[in-house]
């Protein structure tokens, strides 16, 4: 069916899981436990993730997911059909996504440094965030050049 849509320019929705796995990739992206995550996702702090909540994650992490996609996810991780996911709910049903998948299917690889990021005499800090830097290029698909440009938002040619 994905095929025939590609064939006629439509593109299909992701399934559940792949929903999960790219709420996992983030976090993982991200360097946040999946408890972190959880913190991360309540956006009014109340201890509980609402539909709002997981829209506002959502768009702000420019998730592939419209708003239908963002209800179907909270419905299934709702298991308690209260309207707002709990801590063990989101840890259940995060934590058994593959966020490493979505990750390397990308050309993100978070285990291991950068390829092409040379990292002699720099702190581990400033290491780590070159590392950072270069995997945000790669998730996004970017070259060198227009990673610089998407950071140089005033356009002055200085990041």
């Amino acid at each position: 069916l994905d095929d025939v849509l590609a064939s006629r320019g439509i593109k299909a929705r992701p399934t559940l899981a792949e929903m999960l796995n790219m709420i996992a990739a983030s976090l993982t992206f991200n360097n946040l436990s999946i408890e972190d995550g959880f913190d991360a996702f309540d956006d009014d702090g109340d201890g509980q993730i609402s539909p709002n909540d997981l829209q506002a994650a959502v768009r702000q992490l420019q998730l592939d997911m419209n708003e239908e996609d963002v209800r179907r996810v909270h419905i299934v991780m709702d298991s308690q059909k209260s309207g707002f996911v709990s801590r063990s709910d989101w840890a259940g049903k995060v934590g058994s996504a593959d966020g490493q998948a979505v990750l390397k299917s990308r050309g993100v690889d978070v285990e291991t440094p950068s390829e092409g990021v040379s990292t002699a005499g720099t702190s581990v800090g400033v290491a780590s965030s070159l590392d950072t830097v270069a995997a945000t290029l790669a998730y996004n698909k970017l070259s060198a050049d227009k990673g610089y440009d998407a950071f140089d938002v005033d356009e002055d040619g200085k990041v």
